[in-house]
């Protein structure tokens, strides 16, 4: 019998519903057992075949439904082995781009770089603000008692971190200085030292501890080494990185972090220091599991609380004594 384009058609449809059927099957071996259809396809029964094949047909299937049980297994196996590499592949190339990205969480507060700053030579903490009091207090507002944290020992072993001297109010935890904030620490002192230079005042910090900071801070800056390329403008006095954004880590949910991990510190003068170390650790938050302990030690009556001073509030105003507090514009450019 001559076949027809119908023929050939309908033998087209049938083929490609038996292989779909018999991926599917693979690649879902216990989802279901195989349905009358793909049977009758296997063995014999679809008139549609019959009407185009010479000979006998149900031989002619017989024969493929053969060859095809024959090949499932390994069209499963194959099939598996397939989806298995695919999906080892895909989340190698997923880790890849996680970790080599902005997205990386940091090892410990697990703050990622989502936050778009734009670069800024004229900000209110530098010659954007010309009034050199307003200047200071801006400085000054910035806490760094926050970074002073108490970390539970087993999270620090886990975590890689040295051993650290205890928490005076739980022996379970011990005292750490997040490298943030004691830059910020620094930062403010170098900036304090000059400051006060440039209006012939008298000092607040020890040089030894001036030097200490100088020497923190240009080892953090070696450490990073951010080879973040800063364009540079085409003007008269050139800047660099002129409202370039760049993508920052927040500093608010670092101080967030911190608050969770919080050690009841506070500087309460840090240019003078105080009696005994102690003293500084009476800050405990409100609700906070260590404050009994704390209030006995320090004699305090039972549920005596106050608020953790800001750093600014035991600092003396060494502003008020600045005998030129207003820039003026030419200063400025010079700088």
């Amino acid at each position: 019998m001559p076949v027809t384009m119908e023929c050939l058609k309908s033998r087209f449809s049938l083929s490609l519903k038996l292989v779909l059927k018999l991926v599917s099957f693979s690649l879902c071996p216990n989802l279901q057992q195989m349905d009358p259809s793909m049977e009758r396809l296997l063995h014999g029964g679809t008139d549609e075949l019959k009407l185009c094949d010479e000979g006998s047909p149900t031989e002619a299937q017989q024969h493929i439904g053969k060859r095809f049980k024959n090949r499932h297994s390994s069209l499963r196996i194959i099939s598996c082995l397939s989806l298995i590499l695919n999906f080892i592949l895909i989340t190698l190339f997923l880790l890849r781009w996680v970790y080599a990205s902005d997205l990386r969480p940091s090892k410990y507060a697990g703050l990622v770089r989502n936050v778009p700053i734009e670069w800024n030579p004229y900000s209110g903490y530098g010659t954007g603000n010309k009034n050199e009091t307003d200047r200071s207090i801006m400085w000054e507002s910035l806490d760094a008692s926050p970074g002073e944290v108490s970390l539970n020992n087993k999270w620090a072993r886990d975590h890689g971190l040295p051993p650290a001297q205890p928490f005076p109010w739980d022996r379970s935890r011990s005292l750490y200085l997040l490298n943030g904030h004691h830059s910020l620490h620094c930062m403010r002192k170098v900036r304090r030292w000059v400051t006060i230079a440039y209006h012939n005042g008298t000092q607040l910090d020890g040089y030894p501890h001036l030097v200490h900071c100088m020497d923190h801070l240009l080892q953090n800056i070696l450490c990073d080494a951010d080879d973040t390329p800063m364009y540079t403008t085409v003007t008269k006095n050139k800047d660099a990185g002129l409202h370039q954004t760049r993508m920052c880590l927040s500093w608010d949910g670092l101080n967030r972090w911190a608050e969770t991990q919080s050690s009841c510190y506070a500087f309460i003068n840090e240019t003078q220091g105080v009696d005994t170390t102690f003293n500084r650790y009476r800050w405990c938050p409100k609700d906070s599991p260590y404050a009994e302990k704390m209030l006995a030690h320090m004699g305090l009556p039972k549920g005596w609380y106050e608020e953790r001073p800001a750093d600014i509030d035991s600092m003396p105003p060494y502003w008020k004594n600045f005998t030129q507090n207003v820039f003026t514009f030419q200063e400025a450019a010079e700088i």
